[in-house]
């Protein structure tokens, strides 16, 4: 079996240039102690002041290099520290020993606190133990809704051959993906900018040496959306809680979270595309008669219609008019109004998002092909439930878009533009829109059941 080397070439030349700028340093600096024997000092002084410069440069430019390369977690160096509220009272303690020994020089209270100072060594580095070699991993279930508990499965790993992990919390920090930064950006004391805050998701109380440990939590996402975990935290305030010791670990992938759904109200059903079989003009099978002609030898023997064949004394074929497909269109315009928007506009809208899930939902359960239009993506009419969670997933990262420069009350006028197949009267749409009403182009909403996102209470 032949072996096959990676030769890192970069690596390569970033040594080359490296030993070549330490051998030059090397070579000016013996050159400036010899010319410095000979009396000229202004040449020696130059040769060591380059030779300095030379050794500097090749540091600065090799240790970056050097220490990207570097696995700081297999070190230990990967693991921060902070003090929590009980490391703060304890430290006031030790300070009161520390000055009550130092004003009355008596050896028991040097002794203790040489006790306490050993005991916040020892905890530090112990707990430095727990976080050592440890790794973590999340999974999420295949599908989410904004506001009903999901079930996760984390589960941690000790690869320590000997020593088990003691009291090791699990915490994260998903980013909604489009939505403002958190809590980072708030400062704390002195101008300091505070690490966000994650939320606890599971703790694991011993983890054995050489195995893993599964917990399965429960956890709600409030908000519908595409929630991003860069990384996830492993902390511990094992033994004693006055330091908390955390590491960060590196975690990639994007989970989707549905919109909620709803009861559907009855009103829908009585619109004119959604109660099915909505006669078309083309032929097809169908119960309503489209034409009688005369029967060819292509035609099935069932397709005979025999009272006109005994009028006609010849052989008839009765021909049917197709029915339509059970189908229903969304439209969703997400753009704001020109006007002023009102205070609870945001509420309205994700009240909006809902009722298109929820139609979705339902129409696609009875069977019906859906299909979804923005202004963005198009899903095209589908069936199953399948079909379903990709209209779920488009309107759960649909976010409200800023107006265009239309003037103010004719926002609306654009639609045909903006949602590709609104302006096809051979079908039935329900349209969702912030648009006014009044603004709505009577070719729309003659074709439409228009729903407007300010009038959703």
């Amino acid at each position: 079996m032949a072996l096959k080397f990676r030769i890192d070439r970069r690596a390569w030349v970033d040594f080359a240039l490296t030993v070549s700028l330490l051998g030059a340093a090397f070579v000016l600096a013996f050159l400036s102690s010899t010319i410095s024997k000979t009396g000229d000092w202004a040449l020696g002084a130059f040769s060591a002041v380059m030779s300095l410069v030379l050794a500097i440069g090749g540091g600065l430019y090799i240790v970056p290099k050097l220490a990207k390369r570097v696995r700081w977690d297999l070190w230990g160096l990967g693991i921060r520290t902070s003090v929590t509220t009980d490391g703060l009272l304890f430290g006031v303690i030790v300070v009161v020993v520390g000055v009550a020994a130092l004003n009355t020089e008596n050896n028991l209270l040097y002794l203790v606190l040489a006790a306490l100072l050993a005991f916040v060594v020892v905890s530090g580095n112990l707990a430095r133990l727990m976080l050592h070699d440890v790794g973590v991993q999340l999974r999420f279930p295949d599908h989410l809704r904004a506001g009903q508990p999901a079930h996760l499965s984390i589960s941690v790993v000790n690869r320590k051959f000997m020593l088990p992990s003691c009291s090791v919390s699990v915490e994260a920090l998903p980013q909604r993906v489009g939505a403002d930064s958190p809590s980072a950006t708030k400062r704390r004391f002195f101008g300091f900018r505070g690490r966000p805050k994650e939320s606890p998701i599971a703790h694991f109380i011993v983890i054995p040496p050489r195995s893993t440990v599964k917990q399965v939590v429960e956890h709600t996402f409030e908000r519908r959306g595409r929630y991003r975990f860069d990384t996830l935290t492993l902390s511990t305030k094992f033994p004693a809680g006055f330091l908390r010791k955390w590491r960060n670990v590196s975690s990639s992938g994007d989970i989707v979270v549905f919109p909620t759904t709803e009861p559907v109200d009855d009103f829908f059903h009585s619109l004119p595309i959604l109660t099915g079989a909505a006669a078309s003009h083309m032929r097809g099978d169908g119960v309503d008669l489209f034409a009688i002609r005369d029967y060819n030898q292509n035609d099935h023997i069932r397709l005979i219609d025999w009272k006109a064949t005994a009028k006609a004394r010849r052989v008839m074929v009765r021909e049917t008019v197709r029915e339509e497909d059970f189908r229903l269109s969304i439209f969703f315009d997400p753009r704001r109004p020109v006007a002023d928007v009102a205070a609870d506009f945001d509420e309205r809208f994700e009240k909006a998002v809902t009722l298109a899930a929820s139609l979705a939902e339902h129409f696609v359960s009875e069977g019906a092909e859906v299909e979804l239009v923005t202004p963005d993506v198009r899903v095209a009419p589908g069936q199953g439930r399948g079909h379903l969670y990709k209209i779920l997933t488009e309107l759960a990262v649909v976010e409200s878009q800023a107006p265009g420069d239309e003037a103010p009350g004719l926002v609306s006028w654009d639609l045909v533009d903006t949602l590709k197949g609104l302006g096809d009267a051979h079908r039935f749409k329900v349209l969702f829109t912030a648009a006014p009403r009044g603004t709505i182009p009577a070719t729309i909403w003659r074709a439409a059941h228009v729903i407007y996102t300010d009038e959703l209470v």
